[in-house]
């Protein structure tokens, strides 16, 4: 969305005071993932942009958030993003005991659940020129909650029908849409804005090198 002022001399205020009232006014919603509002016409890149990488294996979540926390307490610091926060929604599964019971791994359910969200090609028809494909999946009323994953029914070795929910246990997460490496490592970047009227990039930039950083190094 793009918004278009009056010229400066023919208003009383700056474009950084309509920004800062605007986004006070939006405020955080629930459920968006990225808002980005600026008053600038040149874009210099952000304020704020940390690289942090962790051996692979390693949960780099925690570390985020740490530092998302310490930004967001310093004066003038606004519109923080992170790499690890925008992506596609994921869901893991893990196996419970009675699964073993069943004989069935999580490539067994995952391959079930995803013909029954996505579809199974059940067979091919030819129309005239055309090979039509017919997949069969469940309803859109069976899949369009979390607990409707829950629910679905698994077909074990034995033929016998389960939840998946007995089966194992779901958490729901996100995955990048894109990893950057370097060096052979994965590189998260942390983002964000500051308000020139309060606070300039490069103390908040000092600070993070004198401060926060090193807090991170001791825990």
């Amino acid at each position: 969305m793009v918004l278009r002022l009056l010229d400066a001399e023919n208003r009383q205020f700056p474009t950084s005071d309509y920004e800062r009232l605007w986004r006070e006014r939006i405020g955080d919603q629930a459920g968006v993932r990225r808002l980005n509002l600026s008053s600038s016409i040149v874009n210099a890149g952000d304020a704020i942009a940390l690289e942090m990488s962790l051996p692979d294996g390693r949960d780099i979540r925690p570390v985020v958030d740490a530092v998302r926390t310490s930004l967001s307490r310093l004066p003038g610091v606004y519109d923080l993003r992170d790499d690890a926060s925008v992506g596609r929604l994921e869901y893991t599964f893990e196996l419970t005991d009675e699964t073993r019971v069943y004989g069935m791994s999580v490539a067994d359910l995952a391959l079930q659940v995803r013909h029954a969200f996505f579809g199974y090609e059940a067979t091919r028809v030819q129309r005239g020129g055309d090979d039509v494909r017919v997949v069969v999946r469940l309803p859109d009323a069976e899949r369009a909650r979390l607990s409707d994953l829950a629910d679905t029914r698994i077909r074990t070795a034995s033929a016998e029908l389960v939840a998946l929910g007995t089966l194992a246990h779901v958490a729901a997460g996100s995955v990048p849409t894109a990893i950057l490496r370097r060096s052979g490592r994965t590189i998260t970047t942390v983002g964000g804005d500051v308000d020139n009227s309060i606070s300039t990039a490069q103390e908040v930039n000092t600070h993070i090198r004198e401060v926060i950083l090193p807090e991170l190094v001791i825990e």
